[in-house]
């Protein structure tokens, strides 16, 4: 017996099992109790905290104009941002998904592409989902357990199968309606994101714009920089749900009310 050969193999089982435990895990797994027929699916718009904590969030498919305008203006206030971005958007601008993860920002899923995810069956929507990911992670990023679909069209179903793949959903506590009928002005999107989140308004919000919309890149620097004079510190998602001093405050769930509202904190978890 070469006693050698055995003492290299007792020495490196330990240290292949010691890598194998320091491995990066999956950051995505069904959740436990996935909503069945009837009852409510995760979905989050707010995670009220005691101090003044806001989570930007930008939708984007087929529009880019003024993307390092947005990212500029976020780095110049040390604001971290949350995109949801369609696997069309990221095959188009890969250097843009790269940036945004190179300076801290928070890359997250808006589906392969911009369709009624209402329309697809399970198993397209898997599909889907699939091949999102795989686009963000050839890119360099992570498969985060959030998402948002486009035109926030879903329904009890496919909630169901996005929760059985391992997503909370990511609505909004309010909505710049900057990709909402005639193209908006710099002014109307400014004064909607003060007029409904100043002071403790705003406090743990989950706030929804978009990329290539005029108005609201030239908003965001004097918006920012309103909030940051308020206190305010821009969060990702990811960290918002993390903080420590989140107060709990939830309503249950209604996607008609939470279209209609201006201001609305429905299942804040």
């Amino acid at each position: 017996m070469n006693y050698q050969l055995v003492r290299v193999a007792l020495w490196l089982i330990p240290a292949v099992l010691s890598l194998a435990w320091l491995a990066p895990q999956p950051a995505r797994a069904a959740h436990a109790r996935c909503p069945t027929p009837g009852v409510q699916s995760p979905v989050i718009t707010a995670h009220p905290t005691e101090r003044r904590r806001m989570a930007l969030t930008f939708d984007a498919d087929a529009f880019h104009a003024g993307t390092s305008d947005i990212l500029d203006a976020l780095q110049r206030y040390d604001a971290h941002a949350t995109f949801f971005l369609t696997g069309t958007w990221m095959r188009a601008h890969p250097e843009f998904v790269q940036r945004m993860l190179t300076e801290g920002h928070q890359v997250v899923t808006h589906g392969n592409v911009h369709v009624d995810f209402r329309n697809l069956s399970d198993a397209q929507i898997r599909a889907n989902l699939a091949t999102a990911e795989a686009e963000l992670a050839d890119l360099g990023g992570a498969g985060w357990p959030y998402i948002r679909l486009p035109s926030d069209a879903f329904d009890g179903r496919v909630l169901r199968t996005l929760c059985q793949q391992g997503y909370s959903y990511i609505f909004w506590a309010l909505d710049a309606r900057d990709a909402v009928g005639e193209p908006k002005s710099a002014a109307y999107v400014y004064n909607r994101l003060v007029n409904h989140l100043s002071g403790d308004n705003g406090q743990g919000a989950v706030v929804l714009l978009h990329l290539g919309k005029p108005g609201t890149t030239a908003a965001l620097p004097r918006a920012l920089g309103y909030f940051d004079g308020q206190g305010y510190r821009f969060m990702t998602i990811h960290d918002l749900l993390h903080t420590p001093d989140h107060v709990p405050r939830a309503r249950p769930f209604n996607p008609a009310t939470c279209h209609t509202m201006d201001l609305v904190f429905c299942n804040a978890q």
